[in-house]
């Protein structure tokens, strides 16, 4: 599975990215951490979950893309896990997949096996389909994320946090932590976290005329 992911990475280049996009490094934590966990916990061997390496790849490049959080991602298995399971035996019960090869076709319309694991059949939604149907996407956009900020900033609530870090040193660093956290808990964790780092930043620098603190 961790070999056919990154191959099918390098294989199937995004727009303006080209391939491999994935290192070698969180696939294999990926699939280690949260995929053997999850089959772990439903007591199934790691052939049987009816998921496909192309699947993986598309979550997992929805985490590289800052389109979902590596936290979402693992509920997004989840789900994506035990949909499948649900849509394989909805497909049993009436005929359209049988318990070997051949036959049926699955969520995203490919035919393939009730246990094919090389990316030409699925079960159930797909990893986009589950983010979008919860909305658990990302914010991204750099207009929705200075709104956020500076909501934060600007909050009478926090006036005092923003006058510790107009003093610079280490406590400006930690004041701007401390923002981070209260800016995605507006957002409702769906901030994306490399980018509002930044955003509040640049709101306290934009809100201030301080000088630029020595050290954040």
């Amino acid at each position: 599975l961790f070999e056919t992911v990154l191959e099918m990475d390098w294989q199937t280049p995004r727009p303006g990215l080209g391939g491999g996009v994935l290192d070698s490094k969180t696939v294999a934590n990926f699939i280690i951490n949260d995929f053997f966990a999850i089959a772990a916990e439903r007591s199934i061997a790691i052939q049987e979950v009816p998921t496909t390496p192309w699947r993986i790849l598309q979550l997992l490049r929805m985490v590289a893309e800052d389109v979902i959080s590596s936290r979402t991602a693992k509920q997004v298995l989840s789900l994506m896990i035990d949909q499948a399971f649900q849509a394989r035996e909805q497909m049993k019960a009436t005929g359209g997949v049988g318990d070997g090869e051949g036959g049926g076709k699955g969520g995203d319309g490919c035919t393939g096996t009730v246990l094919d694991l090389d990316g030409t059949g699925a079960f159930g939604p797909s990893p986009e389909e589950i983010v979008e149907a919860n909305g658990w996407r990302q914010i991204t956009s750099d207009a929705e994320l200075a709104a956020l900020t500076d909501a934060v900033v600007l909050s009478d609530e926090y006036s005092k946090d923003v006058e510790d870090w107009k003093q610079g040193g280490k406590r400006a660093g930690k004041v701007v932590k401390f923002l981070v956290g209260e800016a995605m808990k507006a957002s409702r964790g769906r901030a994306a976290p490399r980018k509002l780092s930044r955003a509040v930043e640049e709101s306290l620098e934009r809100h201030t005329a301080a000088t630029t603190p020595v050290q954040r």
